[in-house]
């Protein structure tokens, strides 16, 4: 029955107005169950010809209509379609006493008028009045002063501790499969390759003019890659147990010549950057090759 009554109450009525192919079809909420408060939206669809437009100021504003009805919204727009234009007019009233017992009201009816161009013909359409039933909001077989009010419903409190932990848990695992992805990549600070984990001191020193600072980092570098503090005499060995660095073999006996003469020569020496800063950057692609 319930079901029969819904159905009834969203059936569209289609009205025509006389004159011109003015067609008006209005939808509704159904015409029982609102309460103080409630917001009924009805909408007007309206199909004009083309040579006929919505005159706005037919439009009712919104605000109050009386004692116990007010338009809380009203939207419109348009479109051509068919040869003509459609319009689509939402209203939405909201009702305000709480009668004391089941009452029947009616919206009010909606007149719009249409115009032809420089307003030489115009015709008004009319949606009629809607009647709706309101009931009481509170009990009505009893007396006003006898009605408790009723507290305010709270959702009992939830036990979010298992949540925590188990977000605790997560993130434990999580941290630790990302720890053993960086070790198995070697991507971890302290497992850098030599020259990797110098570069940016070394370009550091060589931006603030210490190339000896420089130097002894490229020494450091080569003295991890080798295992043991290198020596000019034990390239050939290294190249051999390095075989990616024996392209850079000559650079480096040059490197190591160029470096005596700028920590033990009498007269001071000072090597340039460029090339030192070239020889690391082969030295780093070497270190690639070697840990590909």
């Amino acid at each position: 029955m319930r079901l029969i009554l819904f159905l009834l109450a969203f059936t569209p009525s289609i009205l025509a107005a006389a004159g011109p192919q003015i067609l008006l079809e209005r939808r509704t909420p159904p015409p029982f169950g609102h309460r103080v408060g409630s917001l009924l939206t009805q909408h007007l669809d309206i199909f004009a010809p083309a040579s006929w437009h919505l005159d706005p100021a037919s439009l009712p504003p919104t605000g109050p209509l009386g004692d116990w009805l007010e338009i809380r919204h009203l939207n419109w727009q348009t479109r051509k379609a068919d040869g003509g234009r459609r319009y689509r007019i939402d209203i939405t009233y909201q009702i305000f006493p709480n009668p004391k017992e089941s009452l029947q009201w009616a919206l009010p009816p909606v007149t719009l008028r249409f115009q032809t161009p420089e307003e030489q013909k115009s015709q008004t359409v009319t949606a009629p009045a809607w009647p709706f039933t309101v009931a009481a909001l509170t009990d009505i077989t009893r007396p006003e002063d006898q009605i408790a009010l009723r507290p305010l419903w709270q959702s009992p409190p939830a036990l979010l501790s298992p949540y925590w932990w188990r977000l605790a848990g997560l993130g434990l695992l999580l941290t630790t499969l990302l720890l053993v992805l960086a070790w198995h990549r070697r991507w971890l600070p302290w497992q850098r390759p030599p020259f990797a984990h110098r570069w940016r001191k070394f370009r550091r020193a060589l931006g603030a003019g210490d190339t000896g600072a420089a130097l002894r980092l490229f020494h450091r570098a080569l003295d991890e890659s080798a295992g043991h503090a290198l020596f000019a005499h034990q390239l050939d060995d290294f190249c051999r147990q390095q075989p990616a660095f024996a392209a850079q073999r000559q650079a480096l006996q040059d490197f190591f010549r160029l470096s005596r003469r700028t920590f033990f020569a009498a007269t001071p020496h000072r090597p340039d950057p460029a090339r030192i800063e070239a020889l690391y950057l082969a030295c780093l692609q070497a270190e690639k090759r070697c840990h590909s």
